[in-house]
C-alpha cells in the first residue's frame, strides 16, 4: 500500500471480526500490593470500541506491570478496575489517545474492558487479595464465518445440528444411504459372524466367507 493513505480503522475492522472482546490468557491479573495499591501484570486484549458505529476493535499490548492507587472509601463501595480506551479521533472519544488502565466506583460505558472488582468497606486502608475478585473474560477467535464464499454455512447451528443427526448427516457429508445388515443364524459366544452374513459356530473346517477359528497347541518337554 505504498503511498497510500490506511487508516487505524482499517486494523480495527480486522480485529473487530477476527476476535472476540477479552483477555488472552494469562494476562491482567490484579494482585494487592500494600496499602491501597494493586498491580496488574502484563497483559494483551482486544476492546471493543462503543462511541460509533463500526468502530471495530482495539489490540493493546500493556507491556509492564501497571500499579495503581485507589481512593480510600468513606462509605462501603465496590471499585471496577478497568481498561479504558482514550481515542479523541472518533466522535465522543476520550483524549488522550493511548489505554490506561483505571479505578473508579463505577464502568464506564464506552470502550472499556473489566479486569476486576473490589470489595472495599468503609474506612479501609490495605487492600488484601480476598477483596479482589478477578472479572476478566477471554478472547476467542470469531467463528461466524456465513459470509465465507464455499463453505462458511457449514458452522450455523442448523447445518451442525444436520451433520449430527443419524437421518441426515451422511446425505450432507456427500455419502450414500447406509446399508443395512441383516445377519441370519443366532449370535452367542461361541459363534461367529461369516463374510456371506450368517452367524455360524465357529469350527477348524471353513467353507466359503467362514472365519476359521484354530486352537493353540501347548508343547512340553
Amino acid at each position: 500500500m505504498q503511498n497510500v493513505e490506511y487508516p487505524a480503522v482499517w486494523d480495527r475492522t480486522f480485529y473487530d471480526a477476527l476476535l472476540e472482546e477479552g483477555f488472552f490468557a494469562g494476562g491482567g491479573v490484579v494482585t494487592a500490593a500494600g496499602g491501597m495499591d494493586i498491580s496488574v501484570t502484563p497483559f494483551r486484549c482486544a476492546v471493543a470500541g462503543d462511541e460509533v458505529t463500526g468502530q471495530g476493535k482495539y489490540f493493546v499490548d500493556s507491556e509492564a506491570t501497571v500499579v495503581l492507587t485507589v481512593a480510600s472509601a468513606g462509605v462501603d463501595r465496590t471499585e471496577y478496575v478497568y481498561l479504558a480506551i482514550n481515542d479523541p479521533s472518533v466522535v465522543g472519544g476520550r483524549a488522550g489517545n493511548n489505554a490506561t488502565v483505571e479505578s473508579g466506583a463505577a464502568l464506564p460505558a464506552d470502550s472499556t474492558l473489566l479486569i476486576a472488582t473490589i470489595s472495599l468497606l468503609a474506612g479501609v486502608v490495605t487492600i488484601t487479595n480476598g477483596m479482589i475478585t478477578d472479572g476478566r473474560v477471554f478472547t476467542s477467535l470469531n467463528l461466524d464465518v456465513s459470509g465465507l464464499v464455499g463453505g462458511g454455512d457449514m458452522l450455523t447451528t442448523a447445518n451442525l445440528n444436520d451433520l449430527t443427526n443419524t437421518t441426515t448427516a451422511r446425505t450432507n457429508l456427500g455419502l450414500g444411504t447406509l446399508a443395512v445388515v441383516t445377519p441370519t443364524g443366532t449370535p452367542s459366544g461361541t459363534t461367529f459372524l461369516r463374510g456371506d452374513n450368517v452367524w455360524a459356530a465357529a469350527g477348524l473346517a471353513g467353507t466359503d466367507g467362514d472365519v476359521i477359528a484354530y486352537q493353540p497347541l501347548l508343547y512340553r518337554n
